[in-house]
């Protein structure tokens, strides 16, 4: 996974985010980064200032 600059990102996928300090799994909603996960409520968390972004890693193999 290689780190590329935010202006690079895609905005049509999930992608790995980062400030320099923390990550998120997140994608590009409207007009700014959001994250979110589900406890048995959707929240959605705003990324205000990601500087960085990665691919998702692939899924392990399936054992079906």
């Amino acid at each position: 996974m290689e780190w590329q600059p935010i202006a690079t990102a895609p905005k049509d996928t999930f992608i790995v985010l980062s400030d320099g300090g923390s990550l998120w799994h997140g994608f590009w909603h409207h007009d700014c980064w959001v994250t979110g996960y589900d406890d048995g409520r959707v929240y959605v968390r705003v990324i205000l200032e990601p500087t960085h972004w990665a691919p998702l890693p692939a899924p392990p193999p399936s054992d079906k």
